[in-house]
């Protein structure tokens, strides 16, 4: 571990770990580590590094690292020194980091068709997988503490930078790409970055559109697939129709994920058993969430004055029964709004399956309790509850209020 000199250091605790992924000649190596070790001493911080050789797992060495910080390097990159400096200057703006090799000023960017390609590559794999970066083969990251142990626990490749950026976005991580502001030139290339598979391009694919992304239901209201846009926010107004004379009294918005209803509920509790989902709409800075089941919901009887609960209820067994614990915290008086599939028409059946055609991971049987307008009307009555508006979603959805 270096240890430049400067202020008083906890013992035993670096500021930053960097971990250089050894795909070259040891000359190489021994001047990235150099590199490394001229930032520590400008920045004055306390730096721990280590060289992974090939086939040694990179999840255990960084796990093993106490720091706060991780910067992931290739030895074959460039500019280290300055790198390190650029992502420690803005390590609190994002959970993860990613030195560009690319800059947005054209005029400076030199004409070779090599760099043009690369570039070219990298835009293709941003927009399948849907990833707000330019670079996402960049072999130069920088990644939290948190978010660190999140992407071992869950099996992330740490060795493929793609696999790092998608496991990211999908676990509701925030990412920043750090451009220069002029295009490098390099008297010595770097190695090409590693293109992924056709099959791993897919995998990849079908891990980021899976329903448990955390942004699955933001990115399918702003989906660039018309019918799936269309479907999204016909559901959005059905739905935001029934709450709306309850906007700015106590709202509870339970199974709210990702959605856009979070953000057009001011002052409403998003309530979701996948932490992943609240932690990706902090971004958003708009309402308090709280990570709970449907089940067991962490507050007091009659709290609040509308209870929202948009198709959670077929994802969940019937006994015991979701609608009781949401009728629980529902002020006498108050509305519960609630919305499912209607297996009582033929249309959701069709959806069903040509969704499961077209996105594999979407909802992967899924629906397990299955509703139909009538036996929702009918139960809710069992809990001395009346429906007082209804609405459908391309008849395939059902859209009640119930007082």
């Amino acid at each position: 571990m270096d240890r430049p000199g400067g202020g008083a250091r906890t013992a035993g605790r670096a500021d930053l770990a960097v971990i250089v992924r050894s795909r070259t000649a040891f000359t190489a190596r021994s001047t990235i580590v150099e590199a490394a070790r001229q930032a520590a001493r400008d920045l004055d911080i306390c730096v721990a590094l280590e060289v992974a050789e090939a086939g040694i797992d990179i999840g255990k060495i960084a796990s093993g690292m106490d720091s706060e910080f991780v910067i992931f390097v290739d030895d074959s990159v460039p500019d280290v020194n300055e790198r390190i400096k650029e992502l420690w200057a803005q390590r609190d703006t994002a959970d993860l980091l990613i030195s560009s090799r690319y800059s947005n000023d054209r005029g400076t960017r030199p004409k070779e068709l090599r760099r043009e390609a690369e570039r070219y590559v990298d835009r293709f794999l941003a927009r399948i997988l849907t990833l707000d970066t330019n670079d996402v083969r960049s072999s130069f990251q920088l990644v939290r503490r948190d978010t660190l142990r999140d992407l071992v626990a869950q099996g992330a490749n740490l060795d493929d930078p793609v696999d790092v950026c998608v496991r990211t976005a999908i676990h509701g991580w925030t990412t920043r790409e750090v451009q220069k502001p002029f295009w490098p030139l390099h008297t010595e290339q770097p190695l090409a970055p590693r293109r992924p598979t056709a099959a791993a391009l897919f995998h990849h694919w079908a891990r980021r559109n899976g329903i448990d992304s955390a942004d699955y239901d933001m990115r399918a209201f702003n989906s660039r697939l018309p019918p799936q846009r269309s479907w999204q926010r016909q559901r959005h107004e059905k739905t935001y129709e029934l709450v709306a004379p309850f906007v700015n009294q106590r709202i509870l918005n339970v199974g709210a994920g990702s959605g856009r209803l979070s953000l057009d509920l001011p002052g409403s509790i998003s309530v979701d058993i996948v932490h992943a989902k609240l932690r990706y709409m902090r971004r958003y800075n708009v309402n308090p969430a709280v990570t709970a089941s449907v089940f067991h919901l962490p507050f007091p009887d009659d709290t609040f004055d509308c209870v929202l609960c948009c198709e959670v209820v077929e994802h969940v067994p019937r006994d015991p029964s979701p609608i009781a614990e949401l009728v629980r915290v529902l002020r006498p008086g108050g509305r519960l709004v609630l919305s499912t599939p209607d297996y009582g028409t033929p249309m959701w059946p069709i959806v069903e399956k040509l969704y499961a055609a077209a996105q594999p991971k979407g909802y992967a049987d899924e629906h397990i309790t299955h509703y139909t307008e009538e036996s929702l009307i009918e139960e809710m009555r069992g809990y001395g509850l009346r429906c007082v508006g209804l609405n459908r979603v391309y008849r395939a959805i059902v859209v009640g209020a119930f007082e």
